[in-house]
This record gives structure tokens, sequence and C-alpha cells, in this order.
């Protein structure tokens, strides 16, 4: 085999190391009610803990999240502004998110606006072969007079706040490890960069 064969075939093996490595990583979106929403202070600037009696889906899920039909329930929740990952949501059907961090994105007397990362598990009425995929929800609170309404996003993979500069990915990173590698086998093998 020649040196020429040999960098398209270690090429060919580093692209495919990169897909093989995403292959089960859910992509998409669903988004979600809190029904029965209250919390344990004045108004939204105060409180510290929200609760609903029932997360249910708002519309149909995108993407690998397609199969969750409006009106699926993800049960009660409580959000607690000081310990964030207590914070799931579950339903048997369609998987469960453990939150693993949050942040207060906005916090006012009549707004609120936070944002969980944690890990999402897919549940069997999705897709065979989805891997638990780091995701984000976004949970945002409105309140008028003394009602609350409450709207969630989820996020596959996670959502990142406004501003920030994503990491690279697995398969990039790997793209970019093969890369230099067959540049140093190359410039070795033809004498780039050697004083003649």
């Amino acid at each position: 085999m020649n040196c020429k064969s040999r960098i398209v075939s270690a090429g060919i093996a580093v692209l495919a190391l990169g897909s093989i490595c995403s292959a089960g990583t859910i992509n998409g979106s669903d988004p979600l009610a809190g029904f029965g929403a209250s919390q344990n202070g004045a108004d939204l600037s105060v409180s510290t803990i929200i609760t609903d009696s029932a997360g249910l889906t708002s519309g149909a899920g995108f993407g690998d999240y397609s199969p969750v039909p409006e009106f699926a329930n993800f049960g009660p929740s409580t959000l607690n502004l000081t310990n964030f990952a207590s914070f799931t949501l579950s339903n048997a059907s369609f998987g469960s998110f453990a939150t693993t961090s949050g942040s207060i994105i906005t916090q006012q007397a009549d707004f609120l606006d936070v944002l969980l990362d944690g890990l999402y598990t897919p549940g069997p009425g999705l897709a065979a072969g989805l891997d638990p995929t780091v995701s984000s929800l976004r949970i945002s609170i409105n309140m008028s007079g003394n009602s609350l309404s409450e709207a969630i996003t989820l996020n596959s993979p996670a959502a990142q706040p406004q501003g920030t500069v994503p990491e690279p990915g697995t398969g990039g990173l790997l793209m970019m490890g093969g890369s230099l590698t067959l540049l140093g086998l190359f410039t070795r093998r033809f004498g780039f960069g050697r004083r003649q």
C-alpha cells in the first residue's frame, strides 16, 4: 500500500469514527406548559419555590421528539431556585429529564426565566437507539395580578444561553486530531519543512 492510499484510508477512518460517536444523540425540542402553577412568595422576585400540578406538552414535539403527542403528561414538578438539581420531569413512555445545574436568567416581580441543564433519558416511545443526551429546559413564568403562567421548552442537545460559545463536539475533535496526525505523517514522509 503506497503512502497516498494510507493517507486516504486514515482520513476515511477518522470521518467514520466522528459520525459513529454521535449516532445516538437526541436532536429536537418539545414545548410544555405547567398547569396549576403556584409560588411560595408574594411575587416572582422573592419566590424561591415554584410548583405546578401537571407539566403537559403544549404542542407536537420536533425532531426526535416528534412522537410525543400534544398533552403528554410529564407529571407535577417543583422548581427550587436554591437547589436546581432537585428539578425533574418524567413520562414513562417518552423519557425523563434530570437536572445537573441551572441559572436564573431574569428574575423580576412579574417575570422569571430559568435555564436548566441536565440529562434527558429517552423512553420506549421515542425511536430505538437513542442515547441519554445532555439537554436543557428553559422555564419562563409570567405573573399578572395573582395568576401565574408557566412555559417550558426542552432542547436536545442543550441550548446555549445567548452570548456563549458552545464547546466543540466529539466528532469535531476527532476530525481535528486525525487531520493533525495525517499532516504530521505527510510532512515526515515527504520531507516538507526540512532544510536541504
